[in-house]
Parts: C-alpha cells; sequence; structure tokens
C-alpha cells in the first residue's frame, strides 16, 4: 500500500498520536517507517548574536564575549543535535518494537522549510504529521508548521487530530466531486478500508442555493437595462429547471461510479447525497459519524493546476474534528465505469444533440437526462427529446438552437393541457408532467411524490411578502417569518432565507410556512465543534475569576456540555446565566441549570408553534 511512511516529530502529543498511526500503516502495508527531526542551531546562534547588546555589563568585556560566543555554539549545536538523537530513538525503539523498519533523517534549518525540502527530494508515499505542535493554544486550529508544510508538499498528507482511540467501527469517510484527485482519494480510502476492516462511506456534496443568493444581490445594483440584458427570469428558470437538477444528478453519478468500483473491489459502500455548502455539510457529516478518517482531494474540479489546497480542503483542514487525509495522486475511473452511470442513447437522438451550440450542448442533455430518468426511459430517443425539451424550450427556440424536431408535429398536443407538478418526499426535486417511476435526484420512488398546484392558498397567519430578483413574490406566514428572524447572525439568517425560497420555488409553491421553513432552518442554524474539555474548563475557570463572573459549578457545567452544540448551547448558556441573574444569583448550580434550560426550552416552543390562538 505504502513502501515509504514519512512521520515528522517533535514529541509533543499529537506528533506521538502520528507516530503511532504511521506504524499502524505501516504494519498493513509493510512499510518502512521515516522518522524525522529539524533543529535550528543556525537560527539560534543568530538570535544570540542579535541579544549581545542587550547582556551585563560583565559580559560585554570582548575576552568575555568571545567565550560566550564559543561556549553557546558549542552548547547549542551539541544540545539541539543530542535532542534530535533523542526523539529518533524513541522513534526507532517504538518501531522496532512493532517490527517495522525504521530509518532516521536528522534535519538543521527553519523546520517547515527543512520538512518541506526534504518531502519534495525523496520518494515517500505518505506523510503523517501532528495537526498541532509544541506551540498550541486553546484557540489553536491547525499548527503553522503543519499548513506550511501540507500547501507545499505535493504527496498524500495525513494530518492527525484526534488524540484517543475510536473504536473499531469507526468509518472511513471520502468525499467525491469528480476531480482526479478526489478518486485518487477514493482509491486510498478503499485500500484502508479493506485493509483496516473499517466501514467505508462516501459523501458526495454539492450547492444548489448559491446562484439564488447571487441573484438576490445582484437586484439592487443593476440598472433596468442590465436586468434587461441578463434576463434574470430565464436566469432563474434555467437554473431551477436544468442546472441545479443537473449538478444533483452529476453528483449522484460520482457516488454510483464508486459504488461500482467497491463492489468490484469486495468493499462495502454507504453513500450520500448532501445538498447545502460543501465544506459545512462535510464538517455536519463529520461531527455526526465520528471518523477514524476523512479523505479527499488537495483540490477539488474547480482547482487549477496553480493551486496549492482547495477551499473545502483548505476549511477542513482547520475545522474538521477528525484525522484528514488530503490526496495528492490523481485517478481516473475507466470510462466504461462511467458510461454505465449514464443513460444510453439512440443514434437519431445522439445526432439531434449534436446539432446543438457547443455552449447549450451540456445543459441540453442534462435537462434530456433528467427527463428520461424520471419517466423511467432507459433508452433515450427522438420522442424522449421532444418530451423532454418541450417542458424548457418553446418549438421556435428549439428551431433556432437546430435541436428541433424533423418530423412533422402531431395536431394533437403530447402532454394533456393540464399539466400537475409532482414534488419529491425527499429532495426539492419537482416534475411536471406525468407521475415520475423515480427521482432522478435522490432515487426516491415516484409513488411518494405529492401533486403539488404550484401555489398554496393562503392562510391565517400570512406575515409578509418578499419579491425576489426576478419578480416572483412570495408570502412568509409569520411564525415562519418569526421563526426565521430568531436567528441572531444577519448572514446566517439572510442564507437561510435564500435556501428556503429557492426550494419553496423549485417545489412550485409561492408561500413558505413552518412546515416547510422548520427543517430547513434547522440545518441553518450554525453548528460547531465541541471544544476540549480541559480547554473549556480551564476557559470557564479564567471567566470565573474575574470580579463580578458567574462560576459554575462542574455538574452544571457538565449538564450545559449535554446540550447541543453550537447556537442551541450558545442560547442554554445565555438563558440560564440570564435566570441566575434575574434570582441574583452567583453561582450556577445544577438545579439552577434545568431551571435555565427549562426555560429556554419554552422559548424554542413558542418560536416553533408560533402564537397561540
Amino acid at each position: 500500500m505504502f513502501r515509504h511512511i514519512y512521520v515528522p516529530f517533535d514529541n509533543s502529543e499529537h506528533s506521538q498520536w502520528a507516530l503511532e498511526l504511521g506504524i499502524e500503516l505501516a504494519r498493513l502495508g509493510e512499510s518502512t517507517l521515516v522518522g524525522s527531526h529539524v533543529y535550528a542551531a543556525k537560527l539560534h546562534d543568530w538570535r544570540f548574536r542579535a541579544l549581545e547588546s542587550g547582556l551585563p555589563e560583565a559580559y560585554r568585556q570582548e575576552r568575555e564575549l568571545e567565550r560566550q560566543r564559543v561556549v553557546h555554539d558549542s552548547l547549542i549545536t551539541s544540545g539541539l543535535e543530542l535532542i534530535t538523537d533523542s526523539y529518533l530513538r524513541v522513534m526507532r525503539q517504538r518501531c522496532e518494537s512493532a517490527g517495522v523498519p525504521f530509518r532516521g533523517v536528522s534535519l538543521e534549518g527553519r523546520n517547515w522549510q527543512a520538512l518541506t525540502s526534504d518531502i519534495a527530494a525523496e520518494d515517500y508515499d505518505l506523510v503523517v504529521m501532528g495537526a498541532l505542535g509544541l506551540g498550541r493554544t486553546v484557540q489553536s486550529l491547525v499548527g503553522t508548521v503543519c499548513e506550511r508544510v501540507v500547501r507545499r508538499a505535493r504527496r498524500d498528507v495525513l494530518v492527525v487530530r484526534r488524540t484517543e482511540p475510536l473504536p473499531a467501527d469507526a468509518p472511513i469517510v471520502v468525499c467525491l466531486d469528480g476531480s482526479r484527485q478526489a478518486w485518487g482519494g477514493f482509491e486510498l480510502a478503499m485500500l484502508l478500508a479493506r485493509h483496516c476492516a473499517r466501514p467505508l462511506v462516501a459523501v458526495a456534496a454539492f450547492d444548489p442555493y448559491f446562484h439564488y443568493t447571487l441573484f438576490d444581490a445582484l437586484k439592487s445594483a443593476l440598472t433596468a437595462e442590465a436586468r434587461e440584458l441578463f434576463k434574470f427570469e430565464q436566469q432563474e428558470r434555467l437554473h431551477e429547471e436544468i442546472i441545479d437538477s443537473g449538478l444533483a444528478k452529476i453528483y449522484r453519478s460520482h457516488l454510483d461510479i464508486a459504488a461500482g468500483l467497491a463492489g468490484e473491489a469486495g468493499v462495502a459502500l454507504e453513500s450520500r447525497l448532501l445538498d447545502g455548502k460543501p465544506a459545512e455539510k462535510l464538517l455536519q457529516c463529520a461531527r455526526e459519524l465520528r471518523p477514524w478518517l476523512m479523505v479527499l482531494g488537495r483540490t477539488g474540479v474547480h482547482g487549477g493546476g496553480e493551486l496549492d489546497l482547495g477551499g473545502v480542503a483548505e476549511q477542513l483542514l482547520r475545522l474538521a474534528p477528525c484525522n484528514l487525509l488530503l490526496a495528492a495522486r490523481e485517478l481516473q475511473p475507466p470510462a466504461e465505469r462511467i458510461a454505465e452511470s449514464t443513460t444510453a442513447w439512440s443514434d437519431e437522438a445522439r445526432a439531434r444533440l449534436d446539432k446543438a451550440p457547443p455552449q447549450v450542448r451540456g445543459i441540453a442533455m442534462a435537462a434530456i437526462q433528467r427527463y428520461a430518468v424520471a419517466e423511467g426511459h432507459t433508452m433515450i430517443t427522438s420522442s424522449v427529446v421532444d418530451a423532454a425539451l418541450a417542458q424548457i424550450l418553446p418549438p421556435a427556440a428549439q428551431v433556432a438552437m437546430g435541436i428541433g424536431s424533423s418530423t412533422p408535429r402531431r395536431t394533437e398536443p403530447l402532454t394533456p393541457s393540464l399539466q400537475l407538478a409532482y414534488a419529491c418526499p425527499a429532495c426539492p426535486y419537482v416534475h411536471k408532467g406525468q407521475r415520475p417511476s423515480r427521482c432522478p435526484v435522490c432515487g426516491a420512488r415516484g409513488s411518494g411524490f405529492q401533486v403539488v398546484s404550484g401555489a398554496k392558498p393562503s392562510a391565517e397567519g400570512a406575515g409578509r411578502t418578499v419579491t425576489a430578483f426576478d419578480g416572483v413574490a412570495l408570502s412568509w406566514r409569520e411564525e415562519a417569518w418569526r421563526l426565521l428572524e430568531a436567528i441572531p447572525d444577519y448572514f446566517l439568517r439572510k442564507r437561510a432565507q435564500h435556501r428556503i425560497e429557492k426550494t419553496a420555488r423549485s417545489k412550485g409553491l409561492r408561500e413558505v410556512d413552518l412546515e416547510l421553513a422548520r427543517p430547513l432552518l434547522a440545518e441553518s442554524l450554525p453548528s460547531r465543534p465541541a471544544p476540549d474539555a480541559a480547554a473549556e474548563g480551564a476557559a470557564m475557570a479564567d471567566h470565573s475569576a474575574r470580579p463580578g463572573a458567574l462560576r459554575w459549578t462542574s455538574e452544571a457545567l457538565e449538564r450545559l456540555g449535554r446540550a447541543p452544540e453550537g447556537y442551541m448551547r450558545e442560547q442554554a448558556q445565555a438563558s440560564i446565566e440570564a435566570h441566575a441573574s434575574a434570582t441574583g444569583t452567583s453561582t450556577i448550580t445544577l438545579e439552577l441549570a434545568e431551571a435555565g434550560m427549562a426555560r429556554a426550552r419554552e422559548r424554542m416552543l413558542e418560536a416553533l408553534e408560533g402564537p397561540k390562538r
């Protein structure tokens, strides 16, 4: 699996766990473990010379100063080399006891520069290093040495975040976006899952809501002439009817291809398709599954050749609460495997698609494939193309694009004059025409689709009307709007509003009620990793030490820690402290914490249920 595994070591807690994980992987693949430590003798010497002018008078005589220089140079150089040898001896002994071949590397220079140069010069297959070093603080997310090495090392790098053993069934999560490095990471993930006997979960996350936020931001900036030129209405329809569903199908196909590859390799695979901000969704997935390892490409499908680290990889490097493997190796699945995840085309249908201008050919293909899957077609023929295009383009537009039907049109309509819309019960997809056999986005059975009329009748409690950038008006029920406004952060509140309105539009709805808003708002609340228990205790102790601050007992603090992390926990803490202040109590006990939590639950239920009638 790996020939040479490289482990930088500074005897910090995270580097010790990196050594243990490196040994575990080396034993699986009969690899050689290469350990290294960097000492900076020249840097210390330079710093000593810079401090000479500040030495006491007794040390500033030339004879004494020269003697101190010699002593310092000898002690620093010899002492640092001795420390390095000691660290490498610890690594060697640990490897020998585990039966793993070991080679030590002693490096001099600035730590990240020396490590980067050594990695570039050698043929290490995998770099395993701790996320944090000896200089970590309570606020540290990732160490500077780790981040600098990760950015510059064009190798597979495993960043060790966890410093405690995880259960044997803790899974390996691999993130797929169709890039070559993502597929390289999937190959690694399959190997590790098979050798380590751990479950494998493939996750694909895409964002169908971004364009709605973008168009909303443009609404107030463009002139009337620019709005007409940009054609907001057509752009929105293009995204809602073609591009968004096409994106979902593309990312679903990544999971289908992964399932086929895993099946050939004899590896069981669970798949998850997530919609939302990819980094945010992947972080939520990591916190939910508590994986042994999360694997993704260093750069994604939108990364350029000069990019050192993709945006999602960069955020996960800082925030992921698990070990993270950033894959530099590249892989392209076999062409036949990719073809298995798409629908077959007849020669006539393919010839018609080829007549379309190149700039719209991909969009037309996605729309036709989506329709075919929803209607249960496995072969796309000219009649399927006609039916699919009739939903999105008028006949004149089809002719202008060169993809109109060459056969005479029937006098009777191909579809009934009254078209129903069917909403998927599991995702935002809406199908127009006949009831689909299954959802082309999430795979849900067509029997579960619900008929939507395109607009719900207005009911009591309608609060306000919001007009989108393209003139479409949405009515918010008062209780739904009040729940939205309960999100304190403006940016998160607007993002949640855009997501809810986009979902309503995709379902053909013109009113937002609690049933639609509540689950989407719950997902929009900020979720943060649980803080380290020792760090949280130290921070609370520091807070309690300030004059006038509330003091928490350990039982009360433990009770607060059981509240859902992130926004919910913050609101619970605020409610408890407000209750304590109202009762004139300076020490928060378990009983007082329970009372404050009860008050927080009451307010949450009131917000969810709306005004009592």
